[in-house]
């Protein structure tokens, strides 16, 4: 009789199919991790810019003054916040610093104590510009007055 003999890989050769895959793995894994700090800071710009058109419509929608409060941990709707006229909070993360430039003055401020930013009926509120850094990325954008929209910004975003 013919002897049959099974194919089996290695010891050696499972041993270094786990170490490639290992490799690829931390590599993508890196990537990933960096893209999604690359990605904090617009997307607490499109969470803030969206709160702010919110605010600006309620205003409009209620015929009252809404008001937002500004500080070191996040942007928030001042008033009762529940039923259907409820609005998001854009929560600021750990390792991002949040600055302000109130109306009139050139000068960045981190708003330790809340500040108030207030929407009238009419669609208008004061043109505050609001800046998210995170180690040496940032981005800063000016919100129109009359439009409640960004209307100037500027961002460096390193990797």
């Amino acid at each position: 009789m013919g002897c049959l003999r099974q194919r089996a890989f290695t010891l050696l050769e499972i041993c270094i199919a786990l170490f490639v895959a290992l490799a690829l793995f931390s590599l993508a894994a890196g990537i990933v991790r960096m893209g999604m700090k690359e990605g904090d800071l617009p997307r607490l710009r499109d969470e803030s810019a969206g709160l702010i058109k919110s605010a600006r419509a309620l205003a409009m929608q209620t015929g009252k003054a809404c008001e937002l409060t500004l500080d070191q941990t996040r942007i928030a709707y001042a008033g009762k916040n529940t039923g259907e006229n409820a609005l998001p909070e854009v929560g600021i993360p750990e390792g991002v610093r949040f600055e302000v430039q109130l109306w009139p003055g050139d000068r960045w401020i981190v708003p330790e104590r809340p500040v108030a930013w207030l929407f009238q009926p009419s669609g208008l509120c004061e043109p505050y510009s609001l800046r998210f850094s995170q180690g040496d990325s940032w981005i800063s954008f000016r919100i129109h007055p009359l439009t409640g929209a960004i209307d100037n910004e500027s961002r460096a975003l390193q990797k």
